[in-house]
This record gives C-alpha cells, structure tokens and sequence, in this order.
C-alpha cells in the first residue's frame, strides 16, 4: 500500500493525475481488505467490520468531469469589508464592554485613535471597496511636503564633514524632512505620509545631475523668495555691520552658504570632464533663475563660477560647451558690480514689473541703504523713501507657487539624466535609483533635491584652495600642468606629507590619478 502511494505521488507531481487518482483508490481497497482480515472485538469496533464487508467488491467512483473553465470553480468572492473608522472601532469596544469608567484610585490611558487600512486583496469587489475609502488612506499630504520645502522661520547650522559643529558655519533653513518628521510625530493618529517620508529617507542621491536644472532653480527661488519677504522695511533700515537684523543675516548666510555649495560640487569631482558638467549644470541652474526672475540666487551662483578656485580650473573650463559659456558671460555682464551695478540697475530695476513673481538681489538695496544711512538727513531725503517703496512693491507682488508650473513639469518628466561612472554610484544600483527617480512625482523631486540642497557639508575657504591646487595643480609661471606631471606633482606632496620613513609603505596607497 506503501509502494502504491508513493507512486501515485510521483503521478500527481508529473501531472499525470488521472493515473495518480486510479493508483490512490487502488492502495484505498487494498487498506480496506487488509482491514477486514482482522477479527474485531468490542461493540466500538462493529462498525469497521461492516464498513469493509460493505465496499469489498464494489467498483470505484468514476472521475469527476473536466471543467471548461477555471473560473466556474473558483469560490465565491469575499464580502467587501466596509471602512473601521475610529468612532466605529470606539463604539465596537463599548458595546463588548472593554471600555471600563474611570475609577477612584485608578490610572486612566488616553485613547489612540487608530487608522484602519483595508486589507489588498484580488477579489474585485474589495479593490472596489479599497478605493471608495477616504482619500488619506490612499494619497500623502502633498501640502505639508511642499511647503516643507520653503519654510525658513527654523534655521539650523550648516553640517560639517565632522560631527562636531563648526561656528564658522552659517545658520540655513531646518532642511524639510525634518520639519516633516516632526509634525506627523505631533499627530496622534496614524498617518500615510510617513510611508512617502520613509521612501525619500533611504533614497541616495548621488549627484546634483540627478534632478533637472529648473527643479534646483526654482527650489531656490522659493527659499530666496522666503527669506526676502520676511525682511521688514524696518529692518532694511536699521541694519548695520554693528548690529545686524536677523532676517537680513539669513539671506546673507544662505547667500554664502550656496556659493561654497557650488564651489565644493564642483572641486570634489576628480576628472576634469565631471567637473565640466557640473559647471554647465550650474550655468544651467543661473539661466533657469534668469528666467523665473530670481536675481538674488542668479547673482550667488555666478560669484561662485568666478571665484579664483573655480576660475582656475582651465581644463574643466575646456570641456564646458561655447553655447554655456555665451550665455555666461551675458548673465555675468548683467549681474556686474561696475558702476554700481549699472547693468542690472538700468534692466531690471528700471524697467521693473510688479505683474509676475520676482526676487531681486538684496545686496543693491543694503548697498544704497547704507549710503543714504551715512547721511546726516537722511530722513528727509527723498531717495531714502523712493527705496523703501520700491522695496515695499516688490514684497506686495505675487508669491511663486509651491507646485512646479505645467510646462516646467514636462521638461523634468523628459530630462534624461547623465549616466554616471562606476566611481560614483555601484553596478547595478545606479539604474534602479534613476528608475525610482523617473517614477516619483514631481512634488517629492521637488522635497528630495532640497533636502539634498540644504544638507551639504560646510567647507571653508582653505580646504576649498586645497582642491583647487590638488584638481589643477599650475606651475609658477600660471600654466597648468599636464596630466603626468600633476601625477608626479601629487606623490612628491604626499611624501612631504607622509614622511621618509613611510614612502615606501604609502606609495601603493598615493593617488594615481588627478585628472
């Protein structure tokens, strides 16, 4: 009976099940004729006796018939599960008696109200259910993730390569993932966005490259937009280098802390080709703030591409395409400080219309502000009210919006993001990260690349001459050196650096390349 059951098993596993049927009803008789061989007794035994007298010569049942489709067998979809509310789980609990008064003496809990999720199931009467419940059980609040990205009112140090903070660094925006963790850990009931929350938590971004360049641009449009209509007139007037206005320092702290941002993604880089890209990016970043009329972050990212460490970088300069740097030198010409800042007095200031969003450069306003400040009457002087007007217009004018505008929403969905090389991202992590990247909305773009913004480390100048001589390193004359020789300039430093007695066990660990 053994031997017949285990060859029948071996039929039904090869799917040869009408062969497996007949050999499992075979061993069934031949177990019943050996049980009527046995001689019972007992009256609680009788009615084995019988059953085996009674199916001993009989023939086997016949085999079911062959469905025609699948679907007539299948078992009757479950009952749609309405939605468990809170007041309805409350209520549940009184009627069972679980919630019990509050006595003398005794400890009461405050109740949590938990939110209920249907279960996913493939029957499609619960995928209908599903969707028929509240819409916070299926979506995020979109809101709180974009107006996370330009609130300015919490403002933290800059972090550093080190855990321990620098004072040298400036105080910038809280970045917004935390001001979201700390208002949905406020709530007492239990919600969904914390699942889009956790998603952008372990989502690496490796490269600025990453996002499109009007994503970058018009987060930082919003931020400046921020800090800029939070100064007061007041304050514009009352500040000085003795006692500065806060609202004033932010704008200035951001203002510096974004130029060693673009100056340090630039030097971190080891090849002289990434480093072209990421001046074209930035040069891309300036046109798109050109374009939303954002002069504040347009005048920051172009002193960072001419500061002397970046300026120096005559090999990366090389690779950046002429049509860049055209448009450059146009927006470099326009955000010029000769004369007072003339160009960008006689174009924008000038011929200014209230009529669209606009952030203007804040550094002209301190400037004629301080000069009229010097002045014994000042308050007198027309100038000095014409200024505050024209300051007090600009903030009266309409405010960016949160959410990206719809032509600008096509080009991100479009952008095809630079492949990045083996050094920076691992094989195989780098696709499924530009995939979930494509596939996340535009809003959540928009939160992750101010998050990434907004958490770069703070270098100071020093380190930031370091990387430029140890990128391009030049000889005395001004002319850059060759590719070979910049190898053979590195080991001699890093023996100077490492020690004689050393060399010999550091070599293998010396940088190889510098280009």
């Amino acid at each position: 009976m053994q031997s017949l059951m285990c060859e029948a098993l071996s039929y039904y596993e090869s799917g040869q099940f009408k062969s497996s049927y007949q050999l499992y009803i075979q061993a069934l008789f031949s177990a019943i004729e050996e049980l009527g061989k046995l001689e019972f007794t007992g009256s609680c035994l009788n009615h084995a006796k019988q059953i085996s007298q009674q199916h001993k010569k009989k023939t086997p049942p016949p085999l079911p018939t062959k469905p025609t489709s699948l679907s007539s067998f299948l078992p009757p979809p479950l009952p749609p599960r309405n939605y468990l509310n809170s007041k309805t789980v409350e209520g549940q609990k009184q009627k069972k008696g679980l919630t019990k008064a509050s006595t003398s003496g005794s400890i009461r809990i405050k109740n949590v109200k938990p939110a209920i999720v249907p279960r996913r199931s493939s029957s499609p009467n619960i995928i209908a259910s599903t969707f028929k419940s509240p819409p916070s059980t299926l979506s995020y609040n979109k809101d709180l993730f974009l107006m996370a990205t330009s609130r300015i009112q919490t403002r933290v140090r800059a972090k550093c390569f080190t855990d321990l903070l620098s004072e040298d660094a400036p105080l910038i925006p809280q970045p917004p993932l935390d001001y979201i963790t700390q208002i949905l850990q406020q709530q007492e009931e239990f919600d969904t966005s914390f699942d889009k929350l956790r998603s952008l938590q372990v989502f690496n971004v490796l490269s600025i490259l990453q996002f499109h360049p009007i994503i970058t641009a018009y987060q930082l449009t919003l931020i400046d937009s921020a800090i800029f209509r939070n100064i007061t007139p007041t304050a514009l007037q009352n500040h000085t280098a003795k006692s500065p206005e806060t609202s004033i320092v932010t704008s200035t702290d951001f203002f510096n802390y974004l130029t060693r941002l673009i100056e340090h993604s630039i030097l971190i880089k080891l090849e002289a080709t990434d480093r072209s890209q990421h001046l074209n990016y930035w040069i891309k970043v300036a046109s798109r703030c050109h374009e939303l009329k954002n002069y504040q972050t347009l005048k920051a990212v172009i002193s960072a591409l001419g500061t002397p460490p970046i300026q120096r970088l005559k090999q990366s300069w090389s690779f950046v395409p002429k049509k860049s740097m055209n448009l450059l030198e146009e927006m470099t010409e326009l955000m010029s400080e000769a004369s007072n800042y003339e160009k960008y007095r006689q174009t924008v200031l000038q011929n200014i219309k209230l009529l669209d969003p606009m952030v203007p450069f804040l550094g002209t306003f301190i400037h004629d502000m301080t000069y009229l400040g010097a002045l014994h009457n000042r308050d007198n002087d027309p100038r000095m009210t014409e200024l505050l007007m024209l300051f007090t217009d600009m903030q009266k004018g309409p405010d960016y919006p949160y959410e990206l505008r719809a032509n600008h929403a096509k080009e991100v969905a479009s952008y095809n993001r630079p492949k990045f090389s083996i050094r920076a991202a691992t094989s195989g992590r780098k696709n499924s990260h530009d995939e979930e990247l494509t596939k996340m909305s535009i809003d959540l773009q928009q939160c992750l690349v101010t998050q990434y913004l907004l958490t770069r480390p703070w270098v100071n100048e020093k380190t930031v001459d370091e990387l430029c001589a140890l990128r391009e390193p030049a000889r005395p004359n001004g002319v850059p050196l060759t590719s070979s020789e910049a190898n053979v300039w590195v080991l001699v430093i890093w023996k100077e650096k490492c020690g004689s007695q050393h060399c010999s066990k550091t070599a293998a660990a010396a940088p190889t390349s510098v280009d």
